[in-house]
């Protein structure tokens, strides 16, 4: 994705953020109740995360 941005090739960058975002949806529905469980009582600054 960052390659397509930086090459301003916007079709690419748009596949690639769909295919980024369809594999964190598949992530997040496979989860298992753990998870959501202990993500509530974390304390991240997404902002801060790289």
């Amino acid at each position: 994705m960052l390659a397509a941005i930086e090459t301003r090739d916007a079709d690419a960058a748009r596949d690639a953020a769909r295919l980024h975002l369809k594999h964190a949806a598949s992530r997040l529905q496979d989860a298992d109740d753990r998870f959501w469980t202990e993500a509530e009582v974390l304390d991240v600054d997404l902002d801060a995360a790289h």
